[in-house]
């Protein structure tokens, strides 16, 4: 394995050395590449620790090399495609899941399993992983916090080398779907802690470019800015990749994402405008997969700091938004618009909430209410890889200077757009919210309720909260569980912590040498269960 850096191209630069680097693995059918695929990625992963793994590319990562303890059913749809049942958890790494009559206790029976290093995978790596993610309370320590493990060195015991017991403070209705989140990975403890040094007791250090796991798929190889590239690890306890290698090639430009597309020297392109996915529709060879999501696209404002610490500049910009020409111009027809606090489609959904729409006289109204009526500035943070992500700046930027707010686009890289994130300080950026659990309580708990891993924005209603906790003890689907959620929904639209813009389809284009794929609420490609055609 190794790991180098270099700077990113853009343009017909980028699509030169991503041909020329994939010449060695590809032809114009695809063939010469054999059993590789080739994913372009607009951005390198912004870590390779699961913890970490925030944004989609390094979760993507996290997925195929690392293993986690629970996986979902898997069938086929009518498109052929593999759809993994988020109300069907079932073992993954643990061959068998026993739950108490109380729904306390778990007790999971692991696979006879190696690491890449070659060490057993036992029931003590699954207690330390747990120690490191509670310890390292980065990346998602939520998840834990909400299905009751707040100690896992007192609450997970180890009977024997392949059984771990783990007994919960709580019950949830998604206990056993949150240890199913790729975060939540079981780690090579012996080697983790052969790398572990004093003021790092926990590896992250060498977790920055080296892997740990026990997943389909190793590191090989990760040059930044270039390509990252994972192999096939053979001896996999679970069924056998079909792909011997997976590049996932850096190529920034998304007209050269569709070249490349279109003359098969890549397979996968999973970050594209919906321009380019409208221009692919009659490509040859190359098929446009749509799927629902949760997934919503956010104005985050600060609650806390600067201008839009007074709920009536928030509702102001609420109002001026664009929400129906960014979901038509920049998303097409892959995602409605407007959004709410609970996306469509996620049990619970009222709908018959008062969502914003585009009113600029009502935005000029609550302006002139707040403490700043006055012209103001604010600078406006997102991530400049994401696809979308500029012309939604630019649409906020052109509808807010309508009702007299000068916004300052500020585009920062992945990394720099984390760092901002976690501060908790920006006052503007712009936020995609996926839930993995397809569930309201997990939701507002990762990015609502007061404290959460994903506020950043120093967001809180007590009230919130209170009704949350009541929700989350009722029945998913049952008249209280609705009428509380509904409750939730009316009170952050009235506090409008963010504008939320739009819900997004997940999109992929890919060659037909790609068969079938998974499926899942998260959206991460999962290389190991992917079948290739011929």
């Amino acid at each position: 394995m190794s790991i180098r850096s270099k700077r990113l191209l853009g343009g017909a630069a980028a699509l030169a050395v991503a041909a020329a680097s994939l010449t060695a693995c590809s032809s114009d059918s695809g063939e010469a590449r054999g059993n590789a695929i080739v994913q372009a990625i607009s951005g390198d992963p912004s870590t390779l620790d699961p913890r970490l793994s925030f944004e989609k590319r390094s979760a993507q990562y996290v997925a195929n090399v690392y293993d986690t303890l629970v996986g979902f059913k898997l069938t086929k749809n009518d498109e052929g495609l593999l759809v993994a049942d988020s109300e069907a958890p079932t073992g993954a790494l643990a061959e068998t899941i026993e739950v108490s009559e109380d729904k306390l206790t778990y007790t999971f029976r692991l696979h006879e399993a190696t690491f890449h290093s070659g060490n057993p995978v036992t029931s003590a790596d699954v207690r330390w992983s747990f120690e490191r993610a509670w310890k390292l309370q980065e990346g998602g320590w939520f998840d834990l916090k909400t299905i009751g493990l707040s100690d896992p060195s007192t609450q997970i015991t180890t009977p024997d080398d392949r059984t771990a017991v783990m007994k919960m403070t709580r019950t949830t209705p998604f206990t056993l779907q949150m240890l199913a989140n790729p975060t939540i990975a079981i780690y090579d403890s012996t080697l983790m802690k052969e790398n572990a040094t004093g003021d790092d007791p926990w590896a992250q250090d060498y977790l920055a470019d080296h892997d740990a796991g026990s997943g389909p798929y190793k590191l090989e190889s990760f040059e930044r800015g270039v390509s990252l590239t994972l192999s096939r690890f053979d001896q996999y306890w679970g069924e056998k990749p079909e792909a011997d290698k997976v590049v996932m090639q850096v190529v920034p430009s998304a007209s050269d994402q569709v070249a490349l597309l279109k003359n098969g020297d890549i397979d996968i392109a999973a970050e594209l405008p919906s321009a380019s996915l409208k221009e692919l529709t009659s490509a040859d060879g190359v098929t446009i997969h749509a799927s629902k999501s949760n997934q919503q696209v956010n104005l985050m404002m600060n609650n806390a700091a600067g201008p839009t610490a007074d709920v009536n500049v928030r509702r102001a910009i609420s109002y001026a938004v664009p929400y129906g020409a960014i979901a038509a111009n920049v998303y097409g027809g892959y995602a409605d618009g407007p959004s709410g606090p609970i996306p469509t489609g996620m049990p619970g959904f009222d709908e018959n909430a008062a969502l914003y729409k585009e009113d600029i006289e009502a935005a000029k109204r609550a302006l002139a209410e707040s403490d700043h009526a006055g012209a103001f500035s604010i600078p406006l943070t997102y991530d400049n890889s994401v696809t979308g992500y500029e012309e939604i700046a630019i649409a906020v930027q052109q509808a807010l200077g309508k009702i007299g707010i000068t916004v300052e686009t500020k585009p920062v890289t992945t990394a720099q757009m984390n760092e901002a994130f976690f501060s908790g300080k920006t006052e503007l950026f712009i936020f995609s919210a996926l839930s993995w659990v397809n569930n309201p309580s997990y939701h507002l708990d990762l990015y609502w309720a007061t404290g959460s891993y994903g506020n950043k924005i120093s967001y809180t209603n007590t009230q919130v909260d209170s009704v949350k906790e009541k929700a989350f003890q009722q029945p998913v689907g049952s008249e209280p569980f609705k009428a509380e959620v509904a409750e939730i929904q009316k009170l952050m639209l009235q506090d409008a912590p963010a504008a939320w813009l739009a819900q997004v389809n997940w999109t992929l284009g890919t060659t037909d040498r790609i068969a079938s794929y998974e499926v899942r609420t998260d959206q991460i490609i999962r290389f190991g269960t992917m079948d290739l055609a011929g």
